[in-house]
């Protein structure tokens, strides 16, 4: 019975996956578009999906051994995800059919085979979120980037005697023999490399370091590495600039340089990974020690413990086999979703109740034209 209610749960993952694949497909298209787009930033996304792919592969084994049970819970949250699909469907909202479909990834496992399998997809599934373009809608934190970065150089660069100033975001020098005009852009604030940084930091966290709080402290540490980085290479093209003309640095060192500051943030991250881990092995030390102790003290029990597994493995048997209900419901359910987003017809703007329609062609002075729409 509990194999028949595993090839169930396959076959209808496996069905969903289809119907996903086919009701997804304009999303896809969308975001493969943004990966290639110079506003959004998203060059890094191509690899994401195969380091998610790559875990799931590393850790096979620990899904199959935590599968267990249906849960309602998962349920629930797939009922969610389905909601947030629909509205983004019907709405053109590509984000959150991203959104949905990441949501999707954790949500259906869960439902599917229990908590066991879902503490296994959170790192494959929330690392998906590097492919959702956020660049364009970060406007205020690329200028204060910016302006941080300029500011920081500026005053790093006048205490190695370098007389330089800043205005804004640019930053001038007016010495004699060392003039130059450098403006910091908005693909030169740094977020590309940040998404970047963070997305490989993610990455290297997970499969380097033990334990939750170590691997959110070198995620966290993306950000300064990131920022430090980028100051690093504004400064850099400063020094350029005052040595062998702006031209010089504004060209050909100002279109490579990023890449010698990315592996420097590259090995800045890794060695803080190794510091992390020089003190992980120093506490498994003390930790292995109290556990020779503990595992002389409860040498006794374990005859005990194996016979409570063997109880818990069979009711989660059990629980599978009632589990089947669950299963169903939730394939019926985005099955169900999919093929209305697919067969209902699209969202129609309609033009007539837009103000802008209704607007006179000339208004005293001044002469409009009819909107596009």
């Amino acid at each position: 019975m509990t194999r028949r209610c595993d090839w169930v749960r396959l076959a209808t993952l496996a069905l969903i996956a289809v119907a996903a694949a086919f009701n997804y497909r304009y999303m896809f298209d969308f975001t493969m578009v943004m990966f290639v787009s110079p506003i959004e930033d998203m060059s890094h996304g191509w690899v994401v999906p195969f380091v998610s792919l790559a875990v799931l592969w590393r850790q096979r084994g620990a899904l199959r051994a935590a599968a267990g049970a249906p849960s309602a819970a998962g349920a629930a949250w797939t009922a969610l995800f389905l909601v947030i699909a629909w509205f983004g469907g019907r709405g053109g909202q590509s984000r959150l059919e991203q959104v949905s479909f990441i949501g999707l990834v954790w949500a259906l496992p869960y439902a599917f085979w229990g908590r066991g399998v879902e503490r296994l997809m959170r790192f494959p599934a929330a690392f998906l979120c590097f492919t959702i373009p956020v660049s364009s809608f970060i406007d205020f934190f690329t200028i204060h980037l910016r302006i941080l970065s300029t500011s920081i150089a500026t005053g790093l660069l006048n205490g190695v005697g370098l007389a330089v100033e800043r205005s804004g975001t640019a930053l001038y020098s007016r010495a004699p023999g060392a003039e130059f005009n450098v403006d910091v852009a908005d693909p030169c604030s740094g977020i590309r490399s940040l998404f970047a940084m963070m997305a490989l930091t993610a990455a290297y966290a997970y499969f380097t370091q033990r334990g939750a709080w170590r691997k959110w402290l070198l995620f966290a540490c993306s950000l300064p590495i990131a920022v430090i980085g980028n100051m690093v290479r504004i400064m850099s093209i400063c020094v350029v600039a005052a040595w062998f003309g702006q031209q010089a640095a504004t060209g050909y060192y100002h279109d490579y340089s990023g890449y010698v500051v990315f592996l420097v943030g590259v090995l800045l991250m890794v060695q803080a990974g190794e510091w992390m881990k020089g003190r992980r092995k120093r506490e498994e030390v003390v930790s292995n020690r109290e556990e020779a102790v503990s595992n002389r003290e409860e040498g006794g029990g374990r005859r005990k413990e194996g016979d409570e597994n063997a109880e818990r493995s069979t009711l989660n048997a059990e629980r599978s086999n009632s589990g089947m209900g669950i299963v169903v419901c939730v394939g019926v359910a985005v099955l169900a979703v999919f093929a209305a987003k697919l067969t209902l017809p699209p969202p129609a703007f309609d033009t007539s109740s837009c103000v802008a329609s209704e607007l006179p062609a000339r208004v005293g002075e001044f002469t409009g034209e009819v909107p596009w729409f």
